[in-house]
């Protein structure tokens, strides 16, 4: 009887292998870090937890009652998550449970911080205080792109030393929309329009004294900017579009940068974005208007497929940049998971 049941140990090795990694997904659609943690959500709606040291898997079965749509760090390092149920939920890290602090009445798309770590959500009425449960509905007039309406959920979110909330939108071809609000005076502000770059929003970060927009778009050309936002004027720090070179036998186009995330590296000044040519950075101090005057760090090589969105040519295929305390670049892929850059190599993640 125990021969028996030592000749079915092999199968049942990989049955229970096979299932215990059933849930290990890497189509994640976002990540946050903290403790030198990765708290990865995938596109079904749990979270995977990463070592960011080693890259190692530590859990895959993070869970809500029901899908998980977003995640977030607030400003103690607290991962807060929000689900379909419009419910909003605090993990503890150490038991991995979740834990409901807030029941939302409107769909939740994300949330943001102030600096005394009062929640401001993201909801598809438009901005919850959820410390005083007042909403503050879209403001039209402030509005810079009027070939498209609506409310939405936006493609970048950010909240400014100053306590103002950005929302950055992409609708394709039909170009970006950016949104600012103040929690201070609980309303939107307008965006002095001259030299501002209102492609596709991909991104919104900030330096000591300035906020940053990258936008992108791949469409009959391609495109892309990175704004510099200062007392809400614009300025271009780097702009690049498709250009004919040659005589006019012999024209042959000269594709820009589709860019896509960018983030400001504090440790050397620098700021960091991502094109379908690879990753590159440049020193803020430094006249950045023109290409070579960024350098090249790295050019991963990543699957994707025709139609896809973010996708202009096999590389261009990440969707957030983000620095760990370990010094380490991670990137959000849109088909191969989690990327890292070291300061000299790129890989992905197990």
């Amino acid at each position: 009887m125990l021969n028996h049941h030592i000749k079915y140990l092999p199968f049942a090795f990989i049955f229970f292998t096979f299932c215990s990694r059933k849930h290990f997904e890497k189509n994640y659609v976002d990540f946050v870090i903290t403790n030198n943690k990765i708290f990865a959500l995938t596109a079904t709606g749990h979270i995977n937890l990463i070592n960011a040291n080693t890259g190692d898997i530590i859990d895959t079965n993070i869970n809500s009652d029901t899908s998980i749509i977003a995640i977030a760090l607030d400003k103690k390092g607290n991962v807060i998550t929000a689900n379909a149920n419009k419910k909003l939920e605090l993990l503890n890290q150490q038991s991995l449970k979740l834990i409901k602090i807030k029941q939302s009445k409107d769909q939740i798309y994300n949330m943001v911080f102030s600096k005394d770590n009062k929640i401001y959500l993201i909801t598809s009425k438009g901005i919850n205080n959820v410390s005083t449960g007042k909403i503050y509905p879209p403001d039209t007039t402030v509005k810079l792109n009027h070939q498209v309406r609506g409310w939405s959920n936006p493609s970048a979110i950010f909240m400014d030393k100053d306590d103002n909330i950005w929302l950055g939108y992409g609708f394709g071809e039909w170009g970006g929309e950016l949104y600012i609000f103040s929690t201070k005076q609980s309303k939107f502000l307008k965006l002095a329009m001259n030299n501002c770059c209102l492609e596709p929003v991909q991104s919104i970060f900030a330096d000591d004294n300035s906020i940053y927009i990258s936008s992108g778009l791949d469409h009959m050309e391609t495109s892309g900017c990175i704004t510099k936002i200062d007392n809400f004027h614009c300025s271009q720090v780097f702009s690049s579009n498709t250009y004919w070179k040659g005589n006019s036998a012999n024209k042959q186009p000269i594709t820009g940068e589709y860019i896509g995330p960018a983030l400001f590296n504090k440790k050397d000044n620098a700021i960091y974005f991502y094109s379908q040519n690879g990753i590159f950075k440049g020193n803020v101090d430094r006249d950045l208007s023109q290409i070579n005057a960024w350098t090249k760090i790295a050019t991963p090589k990543l699957h994707w497929t025709y139609g896809q969105a973010k996708a202009a040519g096999s590389p261009m295929n990440v969707i957030k940049m983000e620095y760990a305390s370990n010094g380490k670049l991670f990137l959000l892929t849109v088909n191969d998971g989690i990327g890292v850059y070291d300061g000299k190599n790129f890989s992905l993640l197990n």
